[in-house]
């Protein structure tokens, strides 16, 4: 089984064979371009396996793994945590809402339910709804008082 899935847009597909055609390109980026299309999964891709791949183009496994592991981390989108507060209570409060608000009933289709969520989604952003913690720095100091230094008065 493929650790990573190469699917590719006819216009990528296209972009990648132009780029070989072409051959004016740097020979790693030509050879990346080779495993990708190689890799591809989308219909009528070959969906070769890594071992397949890496003897068809004279390159290492690792290679071929790297370079789906390189298209994978393109595609990523980073989202920075909150400076102040638990991001993971933060989330944890959003899906509870979620499931309470939108997923409390029988979705009959991923579609269906991606538009369920997307609505969902949007409307609580429209709205700007934020998270109110009721967590006080008395309370922290109380329940996580190992964390806070002692204060000498007097």
């Amino acid at each position: 089984m493929k650790t990573y899935r190469v699917t590719l847009t006819a216009e990528e597909r296209q972009q990648l064979q132009a780029m070989i055609a072409a051959g004016k390109a740097a020979a790693k980026a030509l050879a990346h371009a080779r495993i990708r299309l190689k890799a591809d999964e989308a219909g009528g891709g070959p969906a070769w396996p890594d071992d397949r791949i890496a003897e068809a183009l004279e390159v290492s496994v690792d290679t071929v793994e790297r370079e789906r592991a390189r298209r994978i981390a393109e595609g990523l989108e980073i989202h920075h945590t909150p400076v102040h507060g638990s991001w993971l209570n933060m989330a944890e409060i959003e899906l509870a809402v979620l499931a309470s608000q939108c997923l409390d009933r029988r979705i009959g289709s991923r579609e269906e339910l991606e538009r369920e969520v997307a609505d969902w989604e949007e409307a609580r952003n429209e709205r700007q709804v934020e998270v109110q913690w009721q967590f006080t720095t008395a309370d922290a100091r109380i329940k996580l008082r190992r964390l806070y230094p002692a204060v000498q008065t007097g």
